[in-house]
């Protein structure tokens, strides 16, 4: 029985090969004209199949930005300059790149020197976190909150109403109004 299924299985792959084993050794030097629009469509269709394969393993692969930019930066990177030691050189970037950024060094060096978040302590905190080692995580924030989506940013100007007068909508680097007109219809 399982020769049956064995020979079931592999019999017309190998007698396909097989004829075309037998036709390609009676063809001279150079293959028949329509030979070459075949093997130009094969191509083709080999390239996007192994395209389609990227696109979709990417799709469960690139979770965040970051990782999207990073992939997007490494396929023109590599489009512009071939040599065979740039290639690791990109990846060893890339995951240096996405290690800094998942661990939030970044984060804590740009607390010591923003002002706004120093307390009267003048960054201790902040150094006390790096000299830890948990940069990216601290006592008073969760998991689910550092997962939070950020709120939306305020507009530079505010909405014109119809009800505000035009000398409220004023450019912040001008004394004087921007003035709209509203075109009423009577």
């Amino acid at each position: 029985m399982g020769i049956h299924l064995h020979l079931h299985g592999s019999l017309p792959g190998a007698i396909g090969m097989y004829s075309l084993a037998v036709g390609i050794s009676r063809v001279g030097q150079t293959l028949p004209e329509p030979v070459y629009p075949l093997l130009s469509g094969l191509s083709a269709a080999t390239v996007g199949i192994i395209a389609l394969a990227a696109v979709r393993s990417s799709e469960r692969a690139i979770t965040d930005k970051l990782t999207r930019f990073l992939v997007y930066l490494g396929g023109i990177m590599g489009m512009l300059y071939t040599a065979l030691w740039y290639y690791p050189v990109i990846m060893l970037g890339a995951g240096l790149t996405t290690l800094i950024w998942d661990l939030r060094y970044l984060h804590a060096v740009a607390n010591l020197f923003n002002k706004s978040h120093r307390k009267s302590t003048a960054g201790d905190e902040a150094l006390e976190s790096l000299g830890n080692g948990c940069s990216w995580a601290s006592d008073s924030q969760t998991s689910q909150d550092l997962s939070k989506p950020l709120p939306p940013p305020t507009p530079a100007y505010p909405e014109q109403r119809p009800d505000t007068p035009e000398s409220a909508y004023r450019h912040p680097g001008r004394s004087s109004p921007i003035i709209i007109h509203h075109h009423q219809e009577r």
